[in-house]
Order: C-alpha cells, then structure tokens, then sequence
C-alpha cells in the first residue's frame, strides 16, 4: 500500500516497515506488524552516488555494507566506520545503533551521515542534514539528530548520504607479543 492511499483511508493503523522477522536483527517478534500498515521498502537497494570529490555517497536504505564496500574499494575509498556484518543495512545501523571498530576515532555509524531524506507520515518527502559548512545551512536540524536510534518511528529512510574516506590495498600490522601485563 502507497502511502498516499493510507492517508486517503484515514490513518487507522499505524505505520511500520514491512521487512521480515528473518531479515532484521532483534529480539521482538514481528506479530505487532499484523496490525499494522506496512510499507515495503525492500526495493531500496541502489547505491545512488559517489561523489569522490566531496568524499560523499548516497544509497538507499537497504543497500547493505557489503554492496557498499564491493563498490567503494575498486575506486579506491572506503566508510570510515565499517560495521563488522556485511549484511547490514544502512538504513537499519541509522534507524538502530550501528557501531565498528573504528568507532573510537569516528564515532557510531550516524556520524558519517550528513544528510538523510524522509517519507514523512503526511506522504512528504523531507530532506533533513547538518553542514558544518556555513554556506550550506542545514535542513531539519533537530530531525537529522532525532533519526538516529529512532527505530523508523520519525519516517522512512529513502536515502541516505554518508562520508567516505580514502582507503589503500593493504593494512601494515606490527604484532608485538607480551609475556606479562607489565
């Protein structure tokens, strides 16, 4: 069912993603869906842009890490935070907590977003961001910090841009054994 159709109808269920129990990662059982309206948004799967230049990419919500990885790396970029699961959805590390190893120098996964576009529950599609650029004044604000951790209660992702950063092919990696805690 399209949004518009559910409004038409007057709102009488609420809203949730349609995306099965098998697919996501959680506790709660997904019988609450039965009662509500369920909005598909498992065709998101696009990759949309890589600007290299202003080390941006734009997907949709279920592009997973490892589509994203298989495409950044040939060209020689990588996220900065990358989650240890190749499954995992962008969409869902935003709407969840998403984390990596490199969290301790780049933070949780909502910290390489700087933008978000959201189906918003009147059918709108709303761009929400933060630019620490002042020539580029950011949009919702507030919206753009409460997405985050959210679970899809705010809106539906329908895309996403993150930073990305400059990779190499290999990792030097020096191992020094101890025998002692000293």
């Amino acid at each position: 069912m399209l949004i518009r159709t559910w409004i038409d109808h007057g709102r009488k269920k609420k809203l949730c993603n349609a995306r099965p129990a098998w697919q996501s990662i959680g506790y709660r059982l997904s019988t609450y869906k039965s009662s509500m309206q369920t909005i598909g948004t498992d065709q998101l799967i696009d990759i949309l842009q890589v600007d290299t230049e202003n080390r941006t990419v734009t997907v949709e919500p279920c592009v997973t890490i490892g589509q994203l990885l298989d495409a950044l790396i040939p060209m020689g970029f990588t996220l900065p935070l990358v989650p240890t699961f190749d499954d995992l959805t962008v969409g869902g590390l935003i709407n969840g907590c998403g984390f990596g190893s490199s969290g301790r120098k780049y933070g949780l996964f909502q910290h390489i977003c700087t933008s978000y576009e959201l189906l918003m529950p009147d059918g709108s599609v709303i761009t929400a961001s933060h630019s620490r650029k002042s020539a580029q004044p950011s949009e919702n604000h507030a919206l753009f910090y409460g997405v985050p951790w959210s679970c899809g209660s705010l809106g539906f992702i329908v895309s996403a841009t993150l930073k990305i950063i400059p990779c190499k092919p290999f990792v030097k990696l020096t191992y020094i054994p101890c025998d002692s805690i000293e």
